[in-house]
């Protein structure tokens, strides 16, 4: 019997889930040094409404190469 690492839902490896939070780390880095370069401090709510954004961005752009 073997292990799986895969997620039970979604059917995720680790690999790719490590892949997705490194995406996420970048994006958020990115999101902070836009912020740095208008000399403003994000407020959480700022900070996610941009994340989310960059997120739906994304997803359309996996969509349309479907």
């Amino acid at each position: 019997m073997g292990v799986d690492f895969n997620t039970p839902d979604l059917k995720q490896s680790a690999s790719e889930i490590n892949a997705d939070l490194l995406k996420y780390y970048t994006d958020i880095q990115e999101i902070f040094k836009e912020f740095e370069v208008i000399d403003v401090t994000p407020t959480p709510e700022q900070l996610r409404k941009s994340f989310n954004k960059r997120l739906k961005k994304d997803v359309s752009i996996e969509i349309q190469n479907s």
